[in-house]
């Protein structure tokens, strides 16, 4: 019907633009359908029933339709050079986009980024494009970068030739050298990352010399002369927009997933999260002027934007000022709006990316901005309520997270009123399901094996596309299972499997089996569960699903396997575990661009694998068998971790994980020979300072300069465990050193005695003082065990205001105290008794009595003043931090914490049996 009648350039302008939208509206379904044949025959159709003005908008399509055919579109890219280097450009990126040919898209893309040559800013979005390919395709990541970082270049000129012209005119600096130094440090929150005169993202990241592939992008001094000739002479050079810093943004968040160093990571994430602040700060400054000259100024100061990191939590943009940036009716591209939006949902995918990029590296303040541009980019541009809930639902879990509980309720209840789903929606759904049930039966649409086998060849890194309504609702229920909100998970599992089902779409019907199981596991079915994570495995080969999978299944299993006899093992459970981490490895061969983010995966498989390890370890200690080859099969395990870790990027979260359950693997279970066993415990503690070392330069990065105590960062709980840890094995080998003195120094030397009593007395004493007193003046520490254990455990409670660690560590502050009460003979001191004597008068007292009670003044005189000075302790005694560990674990239900100190409580009151007090 479309093609019956031709127009022409002289036909109605609402006729031509509605004939063009009919027909990408057609195009567009074919396309979905993979209807490539008839694609091809309705775009030259159009082509020419449509005037040549009309063409641009359908270009794309052919080329996409001929290259799917295997097409030469040599005859047709002569004709669209006839609509200018932009239609060029974007017909070349089309064509490699569609093609399924590897160098084929190569030179594609290289044409793409030629055909802009002498247009710069229109090159920055291809340049991303091309360097996005190499990275994806397994080129070197030199060569991929060099791309990225010469689009970065041609933005920054815009910045930097604005801050020039300004320059001039003030003839003062002194505000952009002060940006220019907030640059080098990365250990507070940023609110000038980049600064104009900033050399920060030149320095990211070199040309690389050795490249194999050769860049086609224009030198820097290239992009300068290409801007600065078509600003023109004597006008005022163009500033960055919202569409420039998006871009920008996008590239540092790129160029974050390229890195294999984790600084390096968490340098790009912070420039990264700079320049998409600045666009909301932008927005915000264009809709006050905005306002301001207008005849109704009203009240901006709602517009007011937090000025720093804690201040954004609890935060929320104003209904007033969403409004006001949709309403901008500005040419400008200053508002982030949908005239600034290529791509809403590519740049969804990036945000939504870059928030799981920094929680993974403990950035935690600094995504929840990032979440409320999720917020609104969902619910005003893309207008999409399950979306809106979705991030409504991982803001609440951040705020649960930091600590905010009364700010985490009130987001959560925003996103449970939106998951409600109407009957007249729920009835369209249906509809919608039976619909495409229908088009399976009539062979309109391909079957589910083909689509697993599709699934199956497809490659590790897929191409974009919007989300579709199952694959949003699969990640609300991820979060309501994070929640602890099973219920209304399994109903939103079965509202996605049926739809996941119906548009045979394996891999979110493999991830909605997955969450199945765990709901199952949670709610006490781990047969079930087992047999769920088995099945779901079949439908999908995404990295991240794998190593969710694996883990689940191997929890399950060891589930099983201690509460249903036969069923399943734990070697079962473990060799999971391996079989998992050794699929990673082996794909780093394959995926050398991905080594950060597979050792990552691989890294945590192997941890758990380890962590169960050591859990039957110790059960079998206790049960009195062979622990021995489970134990070292553990420690194994965790020394590969480390390789990989050092070798992939190092340090980071799972460097401190790692060197944390190492530590307890070398102190746990301790020896039965008092040598050995002080090795363990000296073994471990350097661990667990290597440990500490790491999590407090983690704690750098993200902890802003003046934390609030309230805020709970997990790079601060990370810290915590590991000075607990540290606090404990300083505790276990004050005793050691105590009762064992030594156990670990060499004993002296017999001398030849004198054989006539009384001569050259020198020598036996000189060899009977060490013996007497191994641990003399001059051997002893300046600060003992004891004290530092204090100071270990003082540190892990201020770390974080988290409760479990807060009773852990007085636990362990009353037990260190009691250690040091013991190791003076003095423990009585810490018994209450019922009755205290009544006390004599002076001239009772007898002589005998008096002369006792001097020399005991004196010996406690003596003793307070070798008593070391301990640093301002949260107690001032043992029974009293003991106390307060047992209260508050048992508010909180940390009964380890409980248990520990009820033990150590009893002995300070001086029962006879205290474990009986203590039970």
């Amino acid at each position: 019907y479309l093609a019956r009648v031709r127009l022409v350039e002289d036909s109605p302008e609402d006729e031509k633009n509605f004939r063009t939208k009919m027909y990408i509206l057609l195009f567009e379904c074919l396309a979905d359908a993979k209807l490539w044949q008839e694609g091809c025959d309705h775009t030259a159709k159009a082509l020419k029933v449509l005037p040549p003005s009309m063409h641009k908008d359908l270009w794309e399509f052919r080329i996409t339709f001929m290259g799917k055919l295997g097409k030469d579109t040599a005859a047709e890219m002569l004709k669209v050079k006839e609509s200018g280097e932009e239609m060029v450009a974007q017909v070349w990126s089309t064509l490699a986009q569609s093609s399924s040919d590897r160098k084929q898209k190569l030179l594609s893309y290289q044409k793409a980024v030629e055909a802009l040559e002498q247009k710069p800013l229109a090159q920055v979005e291809y340049l991303i494009l091309f360097g996005e390919f190499l990275y994806t395709e397994g080129f070197e990541v030199q060569d991929a970068q060099d791309q990225l970082i010469v689009a970065a270049d041609i933005l920054l000129e815009l910045d930097t030739a604005l801050a020039d012209e300004e320059e001039n005119l003030s003839k003062a600096d002194d505000a952009s050298q002060s940006d220019a130094k907030s640059v080098s440090s990365s250990s507070s929150f940023h609110r000038s990352v980049a600064s104009p005169r900033s050399k920060t993202p030149r320095q990211v990241g070199s040309q690389s010399a050795s490249s194999k592939t050769k860049s086609v992008a224009p030198s820097k001094e290239g992009s300068v002369n290409s801007f600065s000739t078509s600003t023109g002479a004597g006008k005022k050079p163009q500033s960055l927009n919202v569409v420039h810093l998006l871009e920008l943004g996008r590239i540092y968040i790129m160029l974050a997933k390229m890195s294999t160093d984790r600084l390096k990571v968490v340098q790009q994430l912070i420039v990264a999260h700079h320049y998409l602040l600045r666009i909301l700060e932008m927005s915000v400054a264009a809709v006050m002027a905005e306002r301001s000259s207008s005849d109704d100024p009203g009240d901006a100061k709602g517009f007011e934007l937090p000025a720093e990191a804690q201040e954004w939590i609890g935060y929320e943009l104003k209904e007033e000022l969403c409004e006001a940036f949709m309403a901008y009716k500005g040419s400008d591209k200053k508002v982030l709006n949908k005239r600034a939006m290529r791509k809403p949902f590519l740049l969804l995918y990036y945000l939504d990316e870059f928030t799981s990029l920094l929680l993974e590296h403990d950035l935690q303040l600094q995504a929840i901005p990032v979440l409320e541009m999720l917020k609104f980019i969902s619910r005003r541009i893309l207008q999409n309520s399950d979306l809106h809930a979705l991030f409504l639902l991982r803001q609440a879990m951040l705020y649960q997270q930091l600590g905010s509980g009364q700010h985490s309720s009130h987001v959560r209840k925003l996103a449970d009123e939106l998951l409600v789903i109407s009957p007249e929606r729920s009835r369209k759904l249906d509809e919608l399901v039976k619909q495409r049930e229908m088009h399976k039966l009539v062979g309109r649409s391909p079957s589910m094996a083909e689509a697993l086998e599709a699934a199956k060849s497809e490659k590790y890194v897929k191409q974009l596309r919007p989300l579709q309504l199952h694959e949003v609702w699969v990640k609300q229920a991820e979060v309501k299972i994070e929640e602890g909100d099973f219920a209304r998970a399994r109903e939103i599992l079965h509202r996605t499997l049926k739809h996941a089902k119906a548009f045979e779409d394996s891999e979110c019907e493999g991830l909605t089996l997955h969450l199945l199981a765990v709901v199952s596991f949670f709610e006490g079915q781990n047969v079930q569960a087992v047999q769920l994570e088995t099945e779901a495995q079949a439908f999908s080969n995404d990295f991240s699903f794998w190593r969710k999978s694996c883990s689940a299944l191997a929890g399950f299993m060891v589930d099983v396997a201690r509460s249903v006899f036969g069923l399943h093992s734990v070697e079962e459970a473990i060799k999971v575990l391996e079989r998992g981490a050794d699929l990673f490895r082996l794909l780093i061969s394959n995926h050398p661009n991905l080594i950060l983010q597979i050792n990552l995966l691989r890294g945590n498989l192997l941890l758990e694998a380890a962590q169960i390890a050591l859990e039957e370890a110790t059960r079998q200690d206790q049960a009195g068998q062979m622990w021995q080859k489970v134990h070292n099969k553990a420690l194994k395990l965790v020394d590969i971790v480390l390789e990989a870790v050092s070798t992939g990027g190092g340090g980071g979260a799972l460097l401190v994980d790692a060197l944390l359950l190492k530590s307890k693997l070398q102190s746990e279970p301790l020896s039965s020979d008092p040598p050995r066993r002080q090795a363990q415990l000296n073994e471990a503690l350097l661990t667990i300072l290597a440990a500490s070392k790491e999590a407090e330069s983690i704690c750098v990065l993200a902890r802003p300069a003046a934390k609030r105590k309230d805020v709970q960062l997990s790079c601060d709980v990370r810290l915590a465990r590991a000075r607990l840890q540290e606090a404990r094995l300083l505790a276990l080998l004050a005793v050691e050193e105590r009762m064992h003195p030594w156990a670990l120094k060499a004993r002296p030397a017999i001398p030849s005695f004198p054989l006539v009593e009384g001569k050259n007395a020198e020598v036996v004493e000189q060899f009977l003082d060490p013996l007497n007193d191994p641990n003399r003046e001059e051997d002893k520490l300046e600060t003992s065990r004891e004290e530092q254990a204090v100071l270990a455990a003082s540190a892990a409670m201020k770390a974080t205001p988290d409760k479990t660690c807060s009773s852990s560590a007085r636990s362990m502050i009353g037990h260190a105290l009691k250690l040091i009460v013991e190791a003076e003979g003095s423990l009585q001191m810490l018994w209450k008794h019922e009755e205290e004597p009544v006390p004599l008068q002076e001239g009772e007292l007898s002589e005998e009595a008096s002369a006792g009670k001097e020399e005991a003044d004196e010996e406690l005189e003596a003793k307070k003043q070798r008593k070391p000075v301990l640093p301002d302790t949260p107690f001032l005694s043992a029974r009293e931090a003991l106390e307060a560990a047992i209260s508050e674990g048992l508010v909180h239900g940390n009964m380890e914490a409980v248990e520990t100190a009820a033990f150590d409580l009893a002995v300070c009151t001086g029962v006879a049996n205290p474990p009986r007090t203590a039970e």
